[in-house]
């Protein structure tokens, strides 16, 4: 009976974690309507009401959306679960490979396969709407609908050839974990561990470039600050480019990608028109302090405990003889299967993509933490470039951007990667 109640405790906390983001969000979006018209005394000369309007329609209709989509969300994991959605996918798949007479755990690989598509046509529909609808409506989208459907079948094509074989090596490894031995589960959470390294190193340098142009800073004077600026910073990486972002959206971005001789820093083409020299260098110069300041390995240090942490409970769950009957996969479907790859597919698809819902409220240690690293890394950037080029271009991308400079304190608590506006420039300041 204790065991069934951990299952209980994680079923409560999967519906009260899409509760709770539906209210945060109602609260968002009541906070911002209340403050149409307040602008905090420090952007009164920057930012204009038309724009500070701009900004909280612009969130309202995303976070409509969110809302939209979480019920959406949990109605479907209400028919994979009660409704015994799982419970057919797992009976039929297990058929098909006795009438195929297909290796189990290839059959339990098509599986997750299969039902990651169907996540994927629930989800087309919201992700077309904010693109096309949302987007346009705010004059952000560059998207045509022949570059979605092509970013779609790069998307498929990836998904085939790198996520497949890494599926399949998961699956072999929970399906023969007995052969394996009792810490199965820590050589699955190491393999885990090394191909999200492995990803970081060849994400910049082969997997982004298949779908946008990534192209050296050409010489001149910005080139020429950005080098100087990272001379100052001993900073060295693979090179300053910039990425053709202009043919999805109008939004402006800088980011630092890879890790090792593989790591690069990237100006969107949007950042570069939007803002001018002095400002892009105080923009590079934060990005270089997320480095400086030790948060990518400190990043991924915390991911590797956390997910430690989770890859424990794998192997504390998978052969309780509860887990499966909680989660709709019926007793019989379960002994009828048991031990072969198709049975590890469904545990998977449970433990991978349900039980996570469940984190939620730990959701404000993370962000906590994020927005701690981003007042380090400008405080890296005022001492390394110039203060009140960053505060600059900062006022100018929350206004390009159209991001609002307001914002309720539990919903930030929650969901804000960044501190919000005025905290941040008083910061600076």
């Amino acid at each position: 009976m204790a065991d069934l109640n951990i299952y209980n405790i994680i079923i409560f906390f999967i519906i009260l974690s899409f509760l709770f983001q539906v209210i945060l969000d109602k609260i968002q979006i009541k906070y911002l309507t209340n403050n149409l018209n307040f602008i905090p005394e420090r952007f009164k000369k920057s930012i204009s009401i038309d724009d500070h309007k701009k900004s909280i329609e612009y969130a309202r209709d995303k976070l409509d959306h969110r809302i939209k989509r979480n019920i959406v969300d949990i109605l479907f994991l209400g028919v994979l679960t009660i409704g015994g959605l799982l419970d057919g996918l797992t009976q039929y798949t297990y058929m098909l490979s006795l009438s195929l007479e297909v290796n189990t755990v290839l059959a339990g690989s098509l599986l997750v396969l299969f039902f990651y598509c169907i996540v994927f046509l629930v989800d087309v529909p919201f992700s077309l709407y904010k693109q096309f609808v949302i987007e346009e409506r705010h004059g952000f989208n560059k998207m045509t609908f022949r570059l979605w459907f092509t970013d779609l079948a790069k998307n498929i094509a990836l998904s085939g050839v790198l996520f497949f074989p890494i599926i399949y090596l998961v699956l072999f490894l929970i399906t023969n974990r007995m052969e394996i031995g009792v810490l199965w589960w820590i050589l699955l959470w190491a393999l885990v561990v090394l191909l999200s390294v492995s990803f970081m190193i060849i994400f910049p340098l082969i997997i982004a470039p298949i779908f946008n142009k990534f192209s050296p800073i050409e010489n001149g004077l910005l080139k020429e600050r950005l080098e100087k600026l990272l001379t100052r910073c001993k900073f060295k990486s693979k090179g300053l480019f910039t990425m053709d972002g202009s043919k999805r959206s109008a939004h402006g971005n800088a980011y630092f990608a890879g890790i090792g001789r593989a790591k690069r820093i990237v100006l969107f083409d949007t950042l570069i028109e939007k803002l001018n020299e002095k400002e892009i260098e105080a923009v590079l110069a934060h990005e270089v302090g997320h480095y400086k300041c030790g948060h990518i390995p400190s990043r991924l240090l915390m991911s590797a405990l956390m997910s430690f942490g989770f890859f424990f409970f794998l192997g504390l769950f998978i052969d309780d003889q509860l887990f499966f009957p909680s989660f709709g996969i019926s007793i019989e479907t379960a002994n009828v299967i048991e031990n072969s790859g198709i049975l590890s597919a469904s545990f998977f698809i449970v433990f991978f993509y349900i039980m996570p819902n469940a984190l939620f409220p730990l959701r404000p240690l993370t962000s906590i933490l994020s927005r701690k690293h981003e007042f380090e890394a400008d405080s890296y950037a005022a001492e390394n470039a110039e203060a009140n080029q960053l505060i600059s271009a900062l006022i100018k991308l929350y206004k390009e951007n159209s991001a609002p400079i307001i914002t309720n304190k539990w919903f930030s608590l929650f969901y804000d990667s960044h501190p919000n506006a005025l905290a941040r420039i008083n910061a600076l300041e």
